[in-house]
């Protein structure tokens, strides 16, 4: 086996796209809304720092969004976030907390401009 990361990055973006294209409108549509809702919170940007999105993610399933068919849809709404300045990427990972993550390592953020 040859390692080639541009290819495990087209994989990951495939698989990621495959995620997401499998949630309905309606809900891509209520978690970016619920990213904007959280990031755009009272003192967020000074209280959190930075952050990992399964943060967002917890918020926005206590709060009654559904979870997608595949939990992989996360990943998009964390790239549509970040494309439309609710967050950014810091370059950083940590481990997750997640145990559905298994411990991997996962983008920190911080709150964006757009939020």
């Amino acid at each position: 086996m040859q390692l080639d990361k541009e290819e495990g990055q087209r994989r990951k973006d495939r698989g990621i796209k495959r995620a997401i294209d499998h949630a309905s409108d309606e809900w891509r549509v209520a978690a970016l809304n619920m990213v904007r809702a959280w990031a755009a919170g009272p003192g967020r940007r000074r209280k959190v720092g930075v952050f990992a999105f399964e943060t967002v993610r917890e918020w926005a399933l206590e709060r009654g969004l559904p979870p997608p068919p595949d939990h992989h849809a996360w990943g998009g709404i964390a790239q549509y976030a970040c494309r439309l300045g609710i967050i950014k990427f810091t370059g950083k990972y940590v481990p997750a907390a997640s145990p559905r993550t298994h411990g991997h390592a996962v983008r920190l953020y911080t709150v964006g401009g757009s939020a």
